[in-house]
């Protein structure tokens, strides 16, 4: 499983592909593992009452095997605390 992550300077908007983002994109990961850590130093959310709008692009890469077709899993998305 692949993962690709975007920043958007406004809230996204569903369209008929998805989403998209009315403003300015920015592209924070490219895909890479599901189970890497991408760190979000730079994330407008770090400013009191931030607020970052971010869109996570799941996929399989095109050397999976069709024997994943159907299969299931979870991701868990959270947050590593600073010291």
């Amino acid at each position: 499983m692949q993962l690709a992550i975007d920043r958007c300077d406004e809230t996204w908007v569903p369209d008929t592909e998805g989403y998209r983002c009315p403003g300015a994109t920015t592209a924070i990961s490219l895909d890479r593992p599901v189970q890497a850590t991408i760190s979000l130093n730079d994330s407008p959310a770090h400013q009191f009452a931030g607020v970052d709008h971010l869109r996570f692009t799941f996929r399989l890469p095109t050397t999976a095997p069709s024997s994943v077709e159907g299969t299931s899993g979870s991701v868990l998305i959270g947050a590593k605390g600073t010291t």
